[in-house]
């Protein structure tokens, strides 16, 4: 039976506040660290709560991985809400300057996610199919409203999710290397964009594969 004090610890969950702090810690720390690199203790002592009431509330470590997720791929949807209807290459800028900012957006959340597809250490093909099956993408809805205002009326649907899906992995690519996480693959691009920042020759590198994606459709189904 649990003493008081462990009750009232794992009623901290039920926090919004304590939830919170334990999702973004362990994001922070799977991101930087790697699942297999981070302990529970390590999230707990960094969220400010009991190792107990993690263990209590999510039992393993992977469930804890699992939720933080999920709960990730919302919480980008949700933050790209506000970016309905802007033009193409707006769109593509402010969703990549919200996938990089560690401290107020959404970076350790798109490092996790990014790695389940990706990362050898992390790779989780089920739950990234998971997450895509089960939770249909409203962002990626307007991406491809997005690309459909660039290109001739008469483009089939599937060319635009098409077009609208490598948009998007070259943002979620860029974003990675802006975490330095394949600085290798990133540096030769500095060679197209002298005296550009690092973060201005990404966004001129997606807004040209974007172009060139572009015109590719229009070139194929202009009248």
């Amino acid at each position: 039976m649990l003493d008081d004090t462990k009750k009232e610890e794992i009623d901290k969950v039920k926090d919004c506040d304590s939830k919170q702090a334990i999702f973004n810690q362990a994001a922070r720390l799977f991101a930087v660290k790697g699942f297999h690199g981070t302990s529970v203790r390590d999230i707990s002592t960094a969220a400010g709560v009991n190792v107990a009431l993690i263990n209590y509330h999510f039992k393993t470590k992977q469930n804890l991985f699992n939720e933080v997720a999920l709960y990730g791929f919302a919480r980008i949807e949700k933050s790209k809400s506000d970016l309905r209807g802007l033009p193409l290459k707006e769109l593509i800028e402010k969703t990549y300057l919200k996938n990089i900012d560690m401290e107020n957006g959404d970076g350790y959340y798109v490092v996790v996610i990014m790695n389940l597809f990706t990362s050898p250490q992390q790779l989780n093909l089920e739950l990234a199919h998971t997450i895509i099956r089960d939770h249909k993408s409203e962002w990626m809805d307007t991406m491809v409203q997005a690309v459909k205002r660039e290109v001739p009326e008469n483009t089939p649907e599937e060319e635009l999710v098409r077009v609208a899906f490598m948009i998007n992995g070259n943002v979620m690519w860029m974003s990675q290397t802006s975490f330095g996480l394949m600085e290798q693959e990133s540096g030769f691009l500095k060679e197209f964009y002298p005296g550009e920042s690092p973060e201005q020759v990404r966004i001129n590198y997606l807004y040209d594969q974007a172009d060139r994606l572009i015109n590719e459709l229009r070139t194929k189904y202009s009248s």
